[in-house]
């Protein structure tokens, strides 16, 4: 397949958005890795999917209630440290970057982190909408992609609304409809989790310019 993203690096290959995940889709050819970013107390962006630690590390804690300075003292399952988003940008290096954002408020933290990164590939996307929304106009040119799990036309037309570049679906969401209006809106599609092979072969036959997200980008080589 021409355009594959990892997904929280390749989480089917080691521990979601640890070292080991974004190094495995290096290695295995990824265009691009998608990652998901969390602000803890003290406002640093840590690659973290859940608001808690419990898949992570086994602590019931939140992200959000520590600082930066406990939770890197933290060892996950796999024996490794939590990530902050400026170590995902210096592992990656060229390879294009989805920040999937999980809290409203992060939006001014986020920025101070890319402008240290001027040639990043950079593509930011999140279910939350305020914050796509104010991060429209702190930087209008930045690549934003809304995701949507319920409702993919509803989805579509906040992207055409507020102007975004695209948007992230399940994959059970893509259809005939949404995908033709997202491709006549001109928006970038992709799709997540998909895993099994015949699948994504499947529904490129169907939508060709929707792309896979999965956490086994070994497989798609």
């Amino acid at each position: 397949m021409k355009q594959v993203i990892g997904h929280r690096g390749a989480a089917g290959l080691g521990l979601e958005n640890s070292k080991t995940a974004i190094k495995q889709a290096l290695a295995h050819g990824a265009s691009s890795i998608e990652i998901d970013v969390r602000q803890s107390q003290d406002k640093r962006l840590v690659l973290c999917h859940d608001a808690d630690l419990q898949r992570m590390t086994g602590d019931l804690r939140k992200v959000a209630d520590l600082d930066w300075a406990e939770l890197k003292e933290l060892m996950l399952l796999d024996g490794s440290r939590f990530l902050l988003l400026e170590d995902a940008l210096k592992l990656v290096g060229a390879t294009p970057l989805i920040i999937e954002v999980k809290d409203d408020e992060s939006a001014e933290t986020l920025l101070v982190v890319l402008d240290k990164f001027p040639d990043a590939q950079i593509t930011i996307a999140s279910f939350k909408r305020s914050f796509l929304t104010s991060l429209r106009e702190m930087r209008p040119s930045l690549p934003l992609y809304v995701l949507e799990h319920t409702d993919s036309i509803d989805g579509i037309q906040f992207a055409k609304r507020h102007k975004l570049q695209g948007i992230g679906l399940n994959f059970w969401l893509l259809s005939p409809v949404g995908y033709n209006r997202a491709k006549k809106a001109e928006l970038g599609i992709y799709v997540y989790t998909v895993n099994s092979p015949f699948l994504a072969w499947f529904l490129q036959k169907l939508y060709p310019l929707a792309t896979i997200c999965t956490d086994h980008p070994e497989r798609f080589k």
